[in-house]
């Protein structure tokens, strides 16, 4: 089931891991199993109906509450998947991608505070996270403060100088406040990056 998983055959995968739960309700990866190839078919009630089997199965595995919850923001849960980030922290409190995923939600949600909070307590964990930063930044910026918003882009673009997003990000910032030759260094930038990055255009 696993190599069928790696070669893409999805829905043969998914088969095999639906097999292997049925002889044995407590294979806690079949079912990861099945919810990971039920996402890449796109059907994400089954994705989200068995990482929630998963933990339940393992409730000790932060993994599994890390990915329910990253599920459940993408369908827009925000209450669920809130409960099951706070749940992956209580298990793993100082892991970086728990606070960044619980941040996203905080941010869809528009509760822009407590989604930079998040943000920040990820980054004080892990100060190379470029995506971090790159959304800290965006946050910020929401909130209406550019300066620091322009330091946390310019930190994703340290880590990586082809963030295409936060070198888009900051050449917005830098056009609008008439630094015109580093708004087009910028753009230029997320162009090279990636030519089909249509906003830099």
């Amino acid at each position: 089931a696993h190599l069928q998983l790696q070669k893409g055959l999805y829905f043969q995968a998914e088969q095999l891991y639906r097999s292997i739960l049925i002889q044995n309700p407590a294979t806690h990866s079949a079912a990861l199993g099945i919810a990971l190839a039920a996402l890449q078919q796109n059907n994400m009630a089954d994705a989200i109906q068995f990482m929630q089997r998963a933990a339940e199965i393992a409730p000790n595995v932060a993994l599994y509450k890390r990915n329910l919850g990253e599920l459940l923001r993408r369908v827009g849960q925000w209450k669920a998947a809130i409960n099951a980030h706070n749940m992956a922290i209580s298990l793993e409190p100082q892991s970086a991608e728990n606070h960044y995923l619980l941040a996203l939600v905080y941010n869809d949600k528009r509760q822009f505070e407590l989604a930079i909070q998040h943000y920040r307590i990820a980054l004080s964990f892990d100060h190379n996270h470029g995506l971090a930063w790159n959304n800290l930044g965006a946050t910020l910026e929401s909130m209406g403060d550019k300066k620091q918003a322009k330091s946390a882009y310019a930190e994703a673009i340290r880590l990586n100088p082809k963030h295409v997003e936060a070198q888009n990000n900051l050449g917005a910032i830098c056009s609008e406040e008439g630094q015109v030759d580093a708004a087009r260094s910028h753009f230029e930038a997320a162009i090279a990056a990636n030519p089909d990055f249509i906003e830099s255009h």
